[in-house]
């Protein structure tokens, strides 16, 4: 008896370290996002999304893997949360920095909770363009859109889409933090892409069994869908089956 609860208790322990260094894990996906909605003629874009970084450091070795000239980095959320030192948070956005090209950055549910003056002073200081539900252009056939946070209800996609005058077609991205946000019917055919977050893709998973489902790229309502699995941890550094990951994003015309 008691050496099966000893085998027991290592494969515990081992469990344990194999999710441990599973979240650790500094992984960058890449996807080439081709559509139709991408207007004829126009050139592509590249783009580095990461979101729920949590309590992790963003270091050189991670960031040395883009090798690709990029048009922006995205931030979906959750880059801090209570607890993380505010340096620590300016390491990260100063090491995103170094990749030369505009940061955008969205609320998370956890980035509400830190104090709000300091954070916002923080982003200006570093040079960060935030979309609290609003909009700017990448580039003239480009447009982002970013969500406040939903789980706070504080999204609002009729404020954040753009209503432009002329008939000049482009690209529409949203980011949400939250993939729970709330349509808005009427401009839901403006979206080209969306770009969640938020679920950690369940974090820790068996299979097909997980609080929430796995992250991954797919096609829904003619437009395309990001969900990702996050870079960081909450409640507890640990992953299973629900590896972190970041994304290099290509977006192009479908040919």
């Amino acid at each position: 008896m008691l050496s099966f609860f000893a085998i027991l208790l290592a494969g515990c322990i081992i469990l344990i370290l194999v999710m441990f260094f599973c979240a650790m894990e500094r992984r960058i996906v890449r996807h080439t996002i081709a559509s139709s909605a991408w207007p004829s003629g126009k050139s592509h874009v590249t783009i580095f999304f990461i979101s729920d970084i949590h309590r992790r450091k963003l270091t050189e070795p991670f960031l040395r893997q883009i090798k690709e000239p990029l048009d922006a980095i995205i931030i979906g959320g959750d880059l801090t949360e209570k607890g993380v030192p505010i340096e620590r948070t300016r390491d990260n956005l100063r090491a995103l920095r170094t990749l030369n090209c505009p940061v955008f950055f969205v609320w998370g549910n956890n980035d509400y909770e830190i104090d709000q003056t300091v954070f916002g002073r923080l982003l200006a200081e570093e040079g960060i363009q935030k979309l609290k539900n609003e909009h700017c252009f990448l580039q003239e056939h480009v447009c982002l859109v970013g969500l406040d946070d939903a789980t706070g209800h504080r999204d609002n996609m009729k404020a954040a889409m753009p209503h432009r005058l002329n008939n000049m077609p482009f690209y529409t991205i949203l980011i949400s933090h939250n993939p729970g946000f709330q349509w808005d019917e009427v401009l839901k055919g403006k979206v080209s892409c969306v770009l969640t977050a938020h679920t950690h893709g369940g974090q820790i998973r068996f299979g097909r069994f997980g609080p929430y489902e796995h992250g991954g790229l797919s096609v829904q309502n003619g437009f395309h869908w990001l969900q990702t699995n996050g870079y960081g941890t909450s409640l507890v550094p640990l992953r299973f089956g629900a590896r972190p990951e970041s994304h290099v994003l290509h977006f192009c015309r479908k040919k």
